[in-house]
């Protein structure tokens, strides 16, 4: 565990990018079930899974990267790619033999509560993200779900590695309720987590598709922007379901998608009740808990 910030951007990336990534128990449960039915058992059935899990896609697709020719590399961009890639039974072994987050936080007494957060956040913004992007009629709206999902993987490293570092990001923001991230980031880190994450991507060599995707710089690409909104409304909807930022999240996927705010907001909340039902994974509140607290 790591008690103080690093030095820089390098430090960083030089020992995030080659630390062990634990995963959910829940997900290695599910796993374990599956490979005692692998007859029965398909490519889709182990994504659906995996989609729940932001780090065991990252663990799966640096394996997937790692055993692919060089010159197919950025042909692997989903999961169910990795999984073709991959195998199914290698698969499913390579993962439930990953250490678990509760035996990593265990071994180093710390609560999972908040990576268990982050992982909730990334599979909504996963699910929102395909739900916008299926609107949109995307050439691949399994990419841009992969992408959201990765978006913040960074941060999810973090907290696993650097749990006392992280903290005070968010006793800063705590303190300065108008401090934004990056700025809390950068105090604390001297670093943004876009910044960690892409260097991080590029460490991995992760496809360029990806890359592409999870970079909010090139804000005119409307796949881009479509994981940019999922990831922002995932994170609004994790504060409350009243967030003052949700109306404008509204109007972007809107935007985005050629539809109206209004169903742009039907859309989300019926994505994120869908998304609570599987609130067992991460043992925490979903952020649709929140929805009968407010008129619709």
């Amino acid at each position: 565990m790591i008690e103080e910030p690093l030095n820089g951007l390098n430090a960083w990336v030089s020992y995030l990018s080659v630390c062990d990534i634990p995963m959910l128990q829940y997900t290695q449960i599910e796993l374990s079930r599956c490979q005692s039915e692998i007859d029965e058992i398909s490519i889709d059935n182990i994504s659906d899974i995996l989609y729940h899990d932001a780090l065991a896609i990252l663990r799966l697709s640096r394996h997937a990267q790692h055993i692919t020719p060089r010159h197919l590399q950025n042909e692997v961009t989903t999961v169910s790619k990795c999984l073709m890639i991959s195998g199914l039974l290698p698969s499913i072994r390579i993962l439930t033999k990953s250490t678990s987050l509760d035996q990593h936080y265990l071994k180093n007494s710390f609560s999972t509560t908040h990576a268990n957060e982050l992982l909730q956040r990334a599979y909504l913004a996963g699910s929102c993200a395909q739900a916008l992007a299926d609107r949109r009629n995307d050439i691949d709206s399994h990419e841009v779900r992969t992408a959201a999902v990765l978006h913040d993987v960074a941060e999810l490293l973090i907290a696993c590695y650097a749990p006392k570092v992280l903290h005070r990001v968010h006793e800063l923001q705590t303190n300065d309720r108008m401090l934004r991230s990056k700025v809390a980031q950068k105090r604390v880190f001297g670093i943004t987590f876009q910044e960690l994450e892409m260097a991080l991507i590029e460490e991995w060599r992760l496809p360029r598709i990806l890359q592409q995707l999870i970079d909010s710089s090139n804000e005119a690409n409307p796949r881009v922007r479509t994981v940019r909104w999922a990831t922002n409304a995932a994170r609004h909807l994790s504060t409350a379901w009243n967030d003052a930022a949700l109306p404008d999240d509204y109007k972007e996927g809107a935007d985005i998608a050629n539809i109206s705010p209004e169903s742009c907001a039907d859309m989300t909340r019926h994505t994120a009740l869908q998304t609570a039902k599987d609130w067992r994974w991460y043992n925490v509140r979903p952020p649709a808990s929140t929805l009968l607290q407010y008129p619709a």
